[in-house]
């Protein structure tokens, strides 16, 4: 399989991923960095790592799963990463594995219309630095998390339009 991410010049997914899923979040976000620990928190199983959209694996993650890596106002995960399988989920279907995998009562998401959850989704993307703010500086993990996160975004990048 001949994935952007054997290409040497792309960033390599560390060993301890490969087969993971991988969450891709907004690294400037500070709703989307809280989301992380939440979801860090509660995985039990060490199932969840973390790329920031913005740094160089996340954008190669991205591309080459066929997806805009500009487009930061999408909820993703990559399962398999790195393996044979993979795949990206976006919104919705990334929610439909993400939240059952961690609260039984997750499954409920199964019950709600795609369009309903990709609408929420998609209007909370637009409004959540008015809401949470934006952050360009890192936010310092535990020694837990900090193993969990594969890249952060590089710090010479500019924040998100929306941001200030």
């Amino acid at each position: 399989m001949d994935h952007a991410l054997s290409h040497p010049a792309a960033p390599a997914l560390p060993a301890e991923a490969l087969g993971h899923d991988v969450v891709l979040v907004d690294g400037y976000c500070i709703f989307c960095n809280r989301l992380v620990a939440h979801i860090a928190r509660a995985d039990r199983t060490g199932r969840f790592y973390f790329v920031h959209i913005q740094s160089d694996l996340g954008q190669a993650m991205l591309r080459r799963n066929g997806h805009d890596p500009s487009d930061i106002d999408t909820v993703y995960l990559v399962t398999d990463a790195g393996g044979p399988n993979e795949r990206l989920h976006l919104d919705d279907a990334a929610g439909r594995i993400i939240w059952p995998a961690l609260y039984r009562v997750g499954f409920m998401l199964r019950f709600v219309p795609l369009f309903m959850l990709n609408l929420q989704y998609r209007l909370f993307a637009r409004v959540r630095y008015r809401l949470f703010g934006a952050s360009d500086v890192c936010i310092v993990p535990s020694d837990e998390l900090r193993a969990r996160v594969l890249s952060a975004p590089p710090l010479s990048a500019a924040l998100p339009s929306g941001a200030d």
